[in-house]
């Protein structure tokens, strides 16, 4: 349901923002980290758990506000999907409750 609706916001230009969701172990190559900012802001985010991570990147000569908020394990359907998941790598790490998956990353276009 995230990836679906980060698509629909994605291709409309009314939109006026992106979002989508990155782990430094994704279960799904789509959700990798593809910036520079995207990695720090994980790094941030797993050592900083109650905080939030802001600031500025250019990307193909735009620039952007951007956001990245944790993404913690909460339900335990989360945690115990992501620990069995058959597409685990090997320095993947066994999550629990209120741990920092990964972040949802917000940008937002600067005129």
């Amino acid at each position: 349901m995230f990836r679906m609706g980060a698509a629909l916001v994605d291709e409309n230009e009314e939109a006026g923002f992106a979002y989508s969701l990155r782990s430094k172990w994704p279960l799904n190559e789509q959700n990798k980290p593809r910036s520079d900012f995207e990695v720090e802001a994980l790094d941030f985010l797993e050592a900083n758990p109650g905080e939030n991570f802001y600031g500025e990147e250019e990307l193909g000569g735009d620039k952007y506000f951007v956001a990245a908020y944790p993404d913690r394990a909460v339900p335990e359907a989360c945690w115990t999907c992501h620990n069995e998941h058959s597409n685990r790598g090997e320095d993947y790490p066994e999550f629990k409750k209120d741990d920092v998956m990964g972040a949802v990353v917000v940008r937002i276009p600067l005129q």
